[in-house]
């Protein structure tokens, strides 16, 4: 949600002219970068860190991925949900009906995405930001 003198954007990044717009018009004026997309993606747009920089080198980047950027690990282009990260953590097994069962009752709450991704996401903003006074 935008505050006073806010503006949310939605792009469609596939289109040149748009990021063409993006790199000269946008970039320039944003403080920080949250993206959320699989591994090249960015890169593919033109829209990398490095690109980024050129344009605006005191702006926050941040990549949140579900598995990460690192292309030997083989989940690393998969797409990622709460639910498949509790599973893959071993944590979804706490949510069994009874020690015994294989039926899981699902946590009423997006557990990984608070838990893991916005709260690291929040410390590595706040991290850069108190580097860069």
């Amino acid at each position: 949600m935008a505050r006073h003198g806010e503006s949310i954007l939605g792009l469609n990044l596939k289109n040149k002219k748009v990021r063409d717009f993006v790199l000269e018009q946008v970039i320039p004026k944003v403080h920080i970068i949250v993206e959320s997309f699989r591994p090249g993606v960015m890169e593919r747009f033109g829209l990398a860190p490095l690109s980024v920089h050129r344009r605006n080198p005191e702006v926050i980047y941040v990549r949140m991925s579900g598995y990460g950027q690192d292309s030997t690990n083989p989940m690393t282009l998969e797409a990622g949900r709460d639910l498949n990260y509790l599973a893959v953590s071993g944590i979804l097994r706490k949510f069994r009906r009874s020690p015994d069962s294989k039926e899981i009752t699902f946590p009423g709450n997006i557990i990984t995405y608070y838990a893991s991704g916005a709260l690291y996401i929040f410390m590595l903003i706040l991290q850069a930001h108190i580097q860069k006074k």
